[in-house]
């Protein structure tokens, strides 16, 4: 009896020995035979996007929440949450996926390496990411599009534990503000000399280099006494960055007419012409207002305006004298 339990604890102690040799020489990763599911997601508050982004003036600041847990079997097996409870914090790093960007979109994040908690609970990381967004001139207004964040979390080793590293992403969708940009030319120059009966034209050329459809207003003002001028009221212009290439480009015409009464002209007045863009579908968005100056010179003799009643009359008294010398005869 006393042999037999000899040989059985001399059995234990060589197995004991033998598994113990077999961890020493295994690889690290082969020794870990209880894996542990991580779990890992990016939240932020849609309220925080609802605001719009100014193309080259605003940039658009989100704040992101990353959480991380592990589940499985295994947490409740003995020296496991010891294990956990040890264990050094998950670390995780985040990052723009510049692959999905737009163009016209930059972006990039505040505390792009963050460290959570290890628990079977889900964990806030610390410190908070802030992902910063911008958009240039190029951005289709009210067009909105999507920001992906990436996340990779690190793998995490224990004696006969392990927590696998993982992946998660999520989109974050933005929305670019309209952006006032238009072009004013005057391709025949803003002066004419004309003569008092005459009428002076202006051509205004206006091209919408914004990110939508643009209506472009023109008013008349600090029109002198005595002058006239006239121009159409608006011009509706379409975003070749929208999409609507056609109709970006429009011509608006200036008419402007002098003084018109009896005697010598020489008269010279500068008449102003106040050009406001706004996106066609709210007037409250208003772009920067442009004042352009065009300068008239009238000069010359202009008559009473009764000259076509003077020449009929002379006509008849000429008429009526021929007729009375014919009788004469």
């Amino acid at each position: 009896m006393t042999k037999n339990l000899r040989a059985f604890k001399a059995t234990i102690v060589l197995m004991i020995l033998l598994l113990s040799s077999v961890f020493v020489v295994m690889p690290t990763g082969s020794a870990r035979i209880l894996k542990l599911t991580p779990y890992l997601a990016i939240e932020y508050d849609v309220n925080q996007t609802n605001q719009v982004i100014t193309p080259l003036q605003k940039k658009l600041n989100i704040e992101l929440k990353v959480l991380y847990e592990v589940s499985g079997a295994a947490v409740t097996l003995p020296g496991v949450p010891e294990f956990l409870a040890e264990q050094q914090k998950a670390a995780i790093n985040l990052e723009v996926d510049t692959s999905s960007l737009p163009s016209y979109c930059s972006a990039s994040i505040a505390n792009p390496t963050v460290q959570a908690e290890i628990s079977t609970q889900l964990k806030q990381a610390a410190p908070n990411p802030v992902l910063t967004v911008s958009v240039n001139e190029n951005a289709p207004g009210f067009m909105d599009f999507t920001v992906r964040v990436k996340a990779h979390a690190n793998k995490v080793n224990g004696l006969l534990v392990e927590i696998p590293e993982i992946d998660s992403a999520v989109d974050v969708r933005v929305t670019p503000n309209y952006a006032a940009l238009i072009s004013i030319e005057e391709p025949k120059g803003n002066y004419k000399e004309i003569g008092p009966l005459d009428t002076a034209d202006f051509d205004i050329k206006v091209t919408n280099l914004g990110n939508a459809p643009t209506e472009v207003t023109f008013e008349v003002i600090n029109l002198p006494k005595g002058w006239s001028a006239s121009i159409m009221e608006a011009l509706t212009l379409g975003s070749a960055v929208a999409g609507g290439e056609d109709g970006s480009v429009k011509t608006a015409t200036l008419r402007i007419k002098p003084p018109y009464s009896f005697g010598y002209h020489n008269d010279r007045q500068t008449i102003q012409v106040r050009v406001t863009p706004t996106y066609y579908r709210d007037a409250s968005l208003i772009g920067k207002v442009y004042t352009l100056d065009f300068t008239v010179q009238s000069r010359g003799f202009s008559t009473p305006g009764f000259e076509g009643a003077l020449v009929f009359i002379a006509m008849m008294i000429f008429l009526g004298f021929v007729y009375y010398n014919k009788r004469k005869k």
